[in-house]
This record gives structure tokens, C-alpha cells and sequence, in this order.
């Protein structure tokens, strides 16, 4: 193969490993940010299931006196983007 052929197929392989680098990196900030984010939901979340239930937030709590309207879906299943949104 001719050299000046290398030259930009080796900065295009260059440019793709870097996009690929740089876009995990973005993805693992944005986790860790959302983790940290939501700790209080962490907190709440004493069982670990991935939702809250009106038995699950504290009592006199912001959430459980608006239980039902932050409860956008009324499935009794309050979900981390439903906790997040009610406290905004």
C-alpha cells in the first residue's frame, strides 16, 4: 500500500479510538453524577427495590404529603425519575 494512503487512515483510526475514549469517559460521569444525585432516594430505598411506596417515605416528608401527585403513573410505584422530578 502507498504511504499516502497510510497517513489518513491512521488519523481516522486515531480520531475513532479518541471518540470511543472520550464517550465512555461522558458515560461514566454521567452515572457517577446520578448516583450522586440521587442518594436520598438510595436512602429511601431501604429495600432495594428500585421504587418507593408510600410506606417507604418518611412521614411528614415533602414526597409523602405529595405522594399521589409526584406518583405521575398512579401505579403506587414511585420510580428514582418520579422521586427526582418531585423534588425539583
Amino acid at each position: 500500500m502507498k504511504p499516502i494512503y497510510l497517513a489518513p487512515l491512521a488519523c481516522a483510526a486515531m480520531l475513532l479510538s479518541f471518540t470511543a475514549a472520550y464517550s465512555d469517559d461522558v458515560g461514566r460521569a454521567d452515572t457517577q453524577n446520578a448516583s450522586a444525585g440521587h442518594r436520598d432516594f438510595d436512602k429511601v430505598d431501604s429495600h432495594r427495590h428500585g421504587y418507593l411506596t408510600s410506606k417507604d417515605v418518611k412521614a411528614g416528608d415533602y414526597v409523602s404529603k405529595n405522594f399521589a401527585k409526584c406518583n405521575v403513573k398512579h401505579d403506587g410505584h414511585m420510580s428514582r425519575e418520579e422521586y427526582t422530578n418531585c423534588h425539583e
